[in-house]
């Protein structure tokens, strides 16, 4: 129940406070006193808008007071009391701004401050929003039969719209929609399941399986005869290999024969020339020869020494003697340059003593010039008996060489001896060998063992290419047949999308017409009940006897009738303006009991437009006596202060001097 409605700076309100309660509430003055504002408040207060306001006839700035005075801010205040708790909502205006400020209290505490927060508040407590307040709850001036002005063909879609029944709607056509989308790829999946079943894909991945196997068992044979041949072929070629062995130690047994006989006719020939040298000499008188030689070699050897060093003491002795001549020709030149003093004491010498001491000077030099003649001769002689020595030395150990080559000669002809015993004895080895290899290489013809290889290779690579094509062939049939059993298993997953497109189909064709029989069940639920509580309004409400009853009915659209001397009439087709407002008046409260049991209210601006008098006076009574016991608090507009009369509620009077653009006075009745 709404119990208080403050304005201030709000159209023509200065500031106005109105006390409400349950039962009739009325608004009584002229037109233009400021009447339709109070509800357009109420409106606001809980919504943030109004019919006019939200239809865009008038804009925010245009409910901020303009005269007299021209106000820059405009504030509406509502409380309301609501299951036993008391909300207090309340919303600013601002010049220019737009709203400013909103909040709502629940028992004196702040739930909301954001305009859009405490419209939405306010829509879970009352449980209605502005779309089904405007429809159900406010009926603006002169708009009472707003139901009878939707065209018609247009009133399911506006009354399923408060009864949310347009989400039903919505989902239908959803579904409807779906359905005819999957209709449409059910049917591109059945055609191209229908191309793909022509192809006969099981057939040809069973024949392609069956082809794979078969090939298998015949590629496990070729590889067990391979297997065999491969064996076969290693033993013969073990055998060539041992036979072209025995062929090579052969080969080289004969020639090592050649080179081994060779070599014994070159020792006989070398003992033969051997022989020939010694002349039939034994090596014991070569050896005592060559004994006496190295004797007398080493006797020349020892004379050639001394001699060398008994020449070379000559030489020194001669080098000494040259030097010392040297020395006293030095000493004889610088007599002849010396003075008539001593050099070293400086004591005087006469010619005299200069002339006894250069001839002393000169037969030293004499003396030792005769003294290296004969030391020269000497040494020359030395020289020759030297080279003689010398020459017979060499004569001996050419002698010698000669000698010892003999001595050789009978070495190698030991050694030749010896060798040639041992290459016979090889000779006769080797050709056991070859007696033998020859034995051998008979037994095992290599030539046919190697043409037995050429066939065993020659079936093995027959083999191994039948295998190798065999194998391809497989792997071949493998990558067709996984194509295939992809395409098999596009073709299971085609027939399952197929089936579940069905399915889906049928459910939500199904789901269709549950959803239709659902709107239906409702629209029907719905018509019982506004129309149970019309005909009860409808009784009370309308004076006369011509219309009995009143009902809504569900035909392709809603349609409002009227009982006729017992046949059901269209209301907009039979009744004149007055029926139609009442009608409508019936259909409103009934409206406001269906949507919103839960509030039973209901706000009436000029309900009275094209009523006669009697209807005004029948419309009073049921106001007065009837109405409350279908709502609970009723906000009624008029300029009838005949409906005003003997009203239990709060009943104001407004008034305003319209010529000098005054203020609403809001007086108490």
């Amino acid at each position: 129940m709404i119990t208080k409605v403050r304005l201030k700076n709000w159209k023509s309100h200065l500031n106005s406070e109105f006390q409400f309660s349950g039962g009739v509430n009325a608004l009584v003055g002229i037109m233009g006193s400021g009447k339709s504002s109070v509800l357009d408040a109420i409106s606001f207060a809980l919504f943030g808008t109004f019919p006019n306001l939200n239809s865009k006839k008038i804009t925010l700035d245009d409910l901020i007071m303009k005269r007299p005075q021209e106000k820059n801010e405009a504030e509406v205040e509502l409380e309301f009391i609501l299951d036993g708790k008391k909300y207090l909502v309340s919303r600013k205006l601002k010049q220019g701004k737009g709203t400013i400020e909103a909040q709502v209290r629940e028992d004196e505490k702040l739930i909301e401050v954001n305009p859009a927060s405490v419209t939405d508040h306010i829509e879970r407590i009352l449980q209605i929003d502005y779309s089904l307040f405007s429809k159900a709850v406010y009926s603006e001036q002169n708009n009472i039969d707003y139901f009878l002005t939707i065209p018609k063909g247009k009133r399911m879609q506006h009354i399923d719209r408060m009864l949310r029944l347009d989400l039903f709607e919505n989902v239908r056509e959803l579904a409807g929609s779906i359905k005819n989308s999957l209709d449409i790829k059910r049917s591109e999946k059945i055609r191209i399941l229908t191309e793909m079943e022509r192809e006969n894909i099981e057939i040809k991945v069973s024949n392609l399986r069956e082809g794979i196997e078969t090939n298998k068992e015949i590629g496990v044979k070729i590889s067990k005869e391979l297997d065999r041949i491969v064996v076969k072929k290693d033993d013969i070629t073990k055998k060539v290999l041992v036979a072209q062995q025995k062929i090579d130690e052969l080969i080289k047994t004969e020639r090592d024969l050649e080179r081994l006989k060779a070599s014994i006719h070159e020792i006989e020939k070398s003992l033969e020339s051997v022989k020939e040298r010694t002349k039939g000499l034994d090596r014991q008188s070569f050896s005592e020869e060559v004994k006496k030689i190295e004797i007398e070699i080493s006797r020349l050897k020892n004379e050639i020494k001394l001699k060398k060093e008994l020449i070379n003491e000559k030489r020194s002795q001669v080098a000494a003697c040259n030097t010392e001549i040297r020395l006293v020709m030095e000493s004889i030149k610088d007599l002849e340059r010396l003075g008539d003093k001593c050099p070293v004491c400086e004591s005087g010498i006469t010619s005299e003593k200069k002339c006894d001491l250069e001839n002393v000077r000169k037969e030293r030099e004499q003396e030792l010039r005769k003294k290296t003649s004969v030391l020269v001769g000497e040494v020359e002689k030395g020289n020759a008996d030297l080279e003689k020595m010398e020459e017979g030395l060499k004569g001996l150990e050419k002698e010698l060489v000669k000698l010892g080559t003999v001595l050789e000669e009978f070495d190698n002809l030991d050694n030749s001896v010896k060798r040639l015993g041992n290459y016979k004895n090889q000779n006769q080895d080797l050709e056991n060998r070859k007696i033998y290899l020859e034995l051998q290489t008979g037994e095992e013809n290599i030539d046919r063992l190697r043409l037995d290889l050429q066939e065993v290779v020659s079936e093995a690579t027959k083999n191994q290419v039948n295998l190798f094509h065999l194998n391809k062939i497989v792997e071949k049939d493998k990558v067709l047949l996984q194509d295939f059993e992809n395409r098999l298993g596009l073709l299971e997953s085609y027939r399952t999308a197929v089936r579940v497109a069905g399915k889906n189909i049928e459910d939500l064709e199904k789901f269709v017409t549950v959803i239709k029989m659902t709107q239906d069940q409702l629209r029907d639920e719905f018509t019982k009940t506004v129309n149970h509580i019309m005909s009860n309004v409808w009784k009370n409400l309308y004076p006369y006897a011509d219309f009995e009853d009143i009902r809504l009915v569900v035909d392709g659209d809603y349609i409002l009738q009227l009982k006729a001397l017992g046949e059901w009439v269209p209301v907009d087709g039979v009744a004149s303006g007055g029926e139609r407002n009442l009608a409508c008046l019936a259909l409103r409260v009934a409206f406001s009991l269906a949507f919103i049991p839960n509030l039973k209210w209901l706000i009436l601006d000029e309900p009275t437009h094209n009523l006669d008098a009697n209807s005004i006076k029948n419309f009073s009574d049921v106001l007065r006596n009837s109405i409350g016991s279908f709502v609970k608090q009723i906000f009624l507009i008029t300029h009838e202060p005949r409906i005003a009369e003997d009203i239990e509620g709060y009943v104001y009077k407004l008034e305003r001097d319209k010529a000098a653009n005054g203020v609403t006075r809001v007086v108490g009745v």
